[in-house]
C-alpha cells in the first residue's frame, strides 16, 4: 500500500446537516488525506435528546470487506457517541475530535478544541481559530 492510498483511510463523522462543523472537519481532513470517508449521522429525537452522554453507533452500516481506517475525525454533539463506537471496532484508528466531547476526553487520542472551551490535557490542543480550507 502507497502513502497516498494508506492516508485516504480517514473517516469523517459528523451530525447531517450541520454545514459549519461538516467545513472545518473537511478543511482538516484535506490537509491530511487524498481522500476520506464521510459518515453522517442523522440522529433520532432519542439520541438528539441525550447526546453525547448517550447512543453509539451499531445502526451504522460498514461493509465487512471495508478497510480500516486509520483516522477518525469527528465533530459535533452527535458524532461523539458514534466515534467512540468506530474507535471500538478499529482500536488501531487514532480517534481525533475537533471542539469538545464533553465527555469521556480520556479515550480520545487527541481533542482539537476551541481557546473558549479552556480544557487541559495531555491529549488536548488548543486551538485559536476554527480549521478552514482558505488560504
Amino acid at each position: 500500500m502507497n502513502r497516498d492510498q494508506e492516508l485516504s483511510r480517514l473517516w469523517i463523522c459528523v451530525e447531517d446537516g450541520l454545514k459549519g462543523t461538516e467545513n472545518q472537519l473537511l478543511a482538516v481532513a484535506e490537509h491530511l488525506a487524498t481522500g476520506y470517508r464521510m459518515i453522517s449521522i442523522r440522529p433520532g429525537w432519542v439520541m438528539r435528546l441525550l447526546a453525547p452522554y448517550c447512543g453509539g453507533g451499531k445502526w451504522l452500516k460498514i461493509a465487512a470487506d471495508t478497510p480500516a481506517p486509520n483516522i477518525i475525525l469527528g465533530a459535533g454533539r452527535q458524532a461523539v457517541q458514534p466515534c467512540l463506537w468506530l474507535k471500538k471496532q478499529y482500536p488501531d484508528a487514532k480517534l481525533v475530535f475537533l471542539q469538545d466531547p464533553k465527555w469521556m476526553r480520556g479515550r480520545f487520542d487527541l481533542i482539537a478544541a476551541p481557546a473558549h472551551d479552556a480544557l487541559t490535557g495531555k491529549n488536548i490542543v488548543t486551538t485559536h481559530a476554527a480549521p478552514t480550507s482558505v488560504t
